[in-house]
C-alpha cells in the first residue's frame, strides 16, 4: 500500500510539474528549444522591449510599484512580467487565431492570442523604473522590490536588478537592490572588450558593477549620467568608458570655497577622479552622448552668476577639452541629436527647439514630452495621449501622427523607438489594463500590432 501510494504521488508530482512547463512555456531548468543565436544583433536596450535576432522580449503590461504588495514572488506575475515572442519573417507578432464574419470582416478572439509566446521572468517587470538589456547570454531587468519592512510593510518602493539566461535555462540571479526608492535613482548598461557594466545613481552614491560581481560604490555624488548603446553592433567610444559625475565640495580636501567638481569613473580601470574644478564654476550635467558631455556652466564673475550651456568632449588634470558654447539660454529639458555634436533639442514649455552655437530654429509648436531623436525625427507625446513625430532637420513641416489615441503618457520610458519599430503602453479597450503595442515605422501606413497576452478579465467581449 505504501509503495503504491509513492508511487501515486511521483506521478502527480511529475504531472504538476509537465503542467507548469506547457503553462509557462519552459521548465525553470529545460529552457526554450528555439533560441536567437549568439551572433544575433540586439536592438532596443534599456528599453521596454529589446530584441535579438527575430525574437523580442518585452514587458507585457503596466503595473505601478505602488499597487503591487506583497505580490511579488516568482511563479505568481503574470500581467506585468517578462515574455518573449518569436517575430514572423517580416519582424512582427504572428496572430495566432484569426476568425471573420459572414461579410468577412475580423471577430476578435477571445484571447487576442499570438502565435510563439513564452513567459521568462513571472515577476513585475513593467513599471514606472523598466529598464530591459541583453548582453551575451543572458538578459538584464529590474522589478520593484519582493521584501518588506520592520513594520512587514511591502518595500517596493526600492528597485531590485536581475539577470537570467535568455533561453530559459537557470533561475534568476539577484544583482542589486536600491537603497533609495525609485524616484532618486537612475542607471544604464553598458558592454566593451567582454565585459559588463551596470550603472547606478542610488540617491546620492555612484554604484558601479562589472560582470555582476565586482562593486565599487563611490559616496557624496550630486549627479551622474549614464549612456545607452541601444544596439550591440554600435562600438562604445572611448569617451564612453567614463561615467562623468559631480559631486559638492568637502572642506576636508578641497581648497576651493565656491562650486562644485566635475569628476569621472573610469570603467576599465574601475577608478575614479576629480578632472575639473574652480572658485568660480558650478557644473549642472544635461546630456551625455557618444563623444560630448554636455553642461550648464554657471560661472560666478564680480558676484553676477551667469549660466551657459556648454558641450565638451573631455576633461582631465582641470582642464576641459574641446569646450564649445551652445547657447547662452538656458532651459528645464535638453534632448540630444545624435548625428550632431553642437547641436541640441529643447523644450522651452511650448515649442521644440533645435538651438547650435546660438542658432535658434523652432521644430514644432505645441504641448509635448519629447521621448527621442533619432534618424532626423523627434518622438514625443501630447496630453492627450498622442504619439507624433517631426523632423527636426528640415524643420517646418507637419507632425506625424504614429499613435492617435489610448497611448499610456507621462513617462519617457512608457516609449521606445528604433530605427524601425516604436514600442508603447497602451489603455486596454474593455477597462484601464495597459499593454505593450508595437508600430512599424518602416510600412508606410504605421501600422499598430498588439504584442502581449491578455489576463481573462480583459479578453474582448
Amino acid at each position: 500500500m505504501a509503495q503504491s501510494l509513492r508511487k501515486f504521488f511521483m506521478v502527480f508530482a511529475l504531472s504538476l510539474m509537465f503542467l507548469t512547463c506547457f503553462m509557462f512555456g519552459a521548465c525553470s531548468n529545460g529552457g526554450f528549444k528555439d533560441n536567437p543565436a549568439p551572433s544575433d544583433v540586439v536592438v532596443g536596450n534599456g528599453s521596454l522591449a529589446v530584441m535579438k535576432g527575430n525574437y523580442l522580449y518585452f514587458v507585457n503590461g503596466y503595473q505601478s510599484y505602488s499597487d503591487v504588495g506583497k505580490n511579488n514572488q516568482e511563479g505568481k506575475v503574470t500581467y506585468s512580467a517578462l515574455y518573449r515572442i518569436k517575430l514572423d519573417a517580416n519582424k512582427n507578432p504572428e496572430k495566432a487565431n484569426e476568425q471573420y464574419d459572414d461579410q468577412g470582416n475580423e471577430i476578435p478572439d477571445k484571447t487576442r492570442a499570438l502565435k510563439n509566446v513564452d513567459i521568462l521572468a513571472s515577476k513585475v517587470v513593467g513599471f514606472e523604473y523598466m529598464g530591459l538589456y541583453i548582453f551575451g547570454d543572458y538578459i538584464y531587468y529590474t522589478s520593484p522590490n519582493d521584501g518588506v519592512d520592520k513594520n512587514l510593510e511591502p518595500t517596493t518602493q526600492y528597485i531590485d536588478f536581475f539577470r537570467r539566461k535568455i533561453d530559459g535555462t537557470g533561475s534568476a540571479e539577484r544583482i542589486y537592490t536600491s537603497k533609495a526608492e525609485g524616484s532618486k535613482v537612475s542607471f544604464s548598461m553598458l558592454e566593451f572588450d567582454g565585459d559588463v557594466y551596470l550603472n547606478i545613481l542610488d540617491d546620492q552614491k555612484l554604484v558601479i558593477i562589472k560582470n555582476v560581481k565586482i562593486r565599487k560604490e563611490i559616496e557624496n555624488v550630486s549627479s551622474a549620467l549614464f549612456i545607452n548603446y541601444s544596439s550591440s553592433n554600435e562600438t562604445v567610444t572611448d569617451f564612453n568608458k567614463d561615467v562623468y559625475f559631480t559631486r559638492d565640495l568637502d572642506s576636508n580636501k578641497d581648497t576651493q570655497l565656491n562650486g562644485n567638481v566635475l569628476c569621472k569613473f573610469n570603467l576599465k580601470t574601475m577608478t575614479c577622479s576629480d578632472v575639473y574644478k574652480d572658485d568660480d564654476s558650478t557644473f549642472s550635467l544635461k546630456q551625455l552622448g557618444k563623444t560630448r558631455l554636455y553642461y550648464e556652466k554657471t560661472i560666478k564673475s564680480s558676484g553676477v552668476s551667469t549660466a551657459k550651456l556648454y558641450a565638451v568632449a573631455g576633461a582631465e588634470n582641470n582642464a576641459l577639452i574641446g569646450e564649445e558654447e551652445i547657447t547662452s539660454n538656458t532651459y528645464s529639458n535638453y534632448y540630444l541629436c545624435p548625428d550632431q555634436t553642437t547641436t541640441i533639442l529643447v523644450y522651452d514649455g511650448s515649442n521644440i527647439l533645435k538651438i547650435s552655437k546660438n542658432n535658434t530654429e523652432t521644430v514644432h509648436s505645441s504641448s509635448a514630452t519629447v521621448i527621442k531623436a533619432i534618424d532626423g525625427y523627434v518622438y514625443f507625446t501630447t496630453s492627450d495621449n498622442q504619439i507624433f513625430r517631426a523632423n527636426y532637420q528640415t524643420v517646418g513641416g507637419d507632425a506625424e501622427t504614429i499613435v492617435g489615441e489610448k497611448a499610456k503618457v507621462g513617462q519617457t520610458n512608457f516609449v521606445n523607438v528604433t530605427n524601425e519599430k516604436l514600442f508603447y503602453l497602451s489603455t486596454n479597450q474593455t477597462n484601464d489594463s495597459i499593454y505593450l503595442h508595437m508600430v512599424n515605422l518602416n510600412d508606410g501606413e504605421f501600422t499598430d500590432y498588439f504584442v502581449g497576452v491578455l489576463e481573462p478579465k480583459d479578453y474582448d467581449e
